[in-house]
């Protein structure tokens, strides 16, 4: 199930009610002949996010390892809807799909950065970047509402602030269910 497959919902639903219910292994291996999984960088109810070296773009990328797919047919069209969301506030989709052994995985535009949860931690805000941020976060909402998600977990460890700069493009996360890509999970 690459970007330019035409995945039918019905196909992804297929693939999301076969997965493991287990957390899914996160051993060293290449996905889809594609995604070569470098390291663990988080994870949460929903799954666990690596960092990943997409061979095909040579960029880095972020997987998320799904694991509760307790609704798989919300799952799928979420994911449908992802594919063509396309926002300067939220982090791009690049791809999906299922491995032979049925792990169900998602990929979206990895965010160098980190989140807000440890920005916050060492110093507080400004109110020009809270309101700068405030700002973002709202575009970013609007557009996957637009789209017909729900961010579900929006919260500062989910907010992914590229370069440390509120104001950068692509400063969150897009929030896919469980707040589920780039670093946050």
């Amino acid at each position: 199930m690459s970007d330019g497959d035409d995945v039918t919902h019905d196909s992804l639903l297929e693939a999301l009610a076969s997965a493991p219910a287990r957390p899914m292994a996160v051993e060293a291996r290449v996905l889809a002949e594609r995604f070569e999984l470098l390291e663990r960088v988080g994870g949460g109810g929903m799954g666990t996010v690596m960092r990943a070296h997409d061979r095909a773009s040579g960029a880095t990328v972020a997987v998320k390892l799904l694991h509760d797919l307790a609704d798989a047919g919300r799952v799928s069209r979420e994911v449908t809807a992802l594919k063509t969301l396309e926002d300067d506030a939220v982090v791009r989709y690049v791809d999906q799909g299922a491995t032979a052994g049925g792990e169900v995985f998602l990929v979206m535009e990895w965010l160098d950065g980190r989140d807000l949860a440890s920005r916050i931690d060492e110093r507080p805000l400004t109110v020009e970047e809270s309101v700068t941020l405030g700002r973002r976060l709202c575009e970013g909402l609007s557009a996957i509402h637009g789209a017909g998600l729900v961010h579900r977990d929006l919260k500062p460890h989910n907010v992914v602030l590229v370069d440390d700069d509120v104001s950068r493009r692509r400063s969150w996360t897009s929030g896919w269910r469980a707040g589920c890509s780039a670093r946050a999970g």
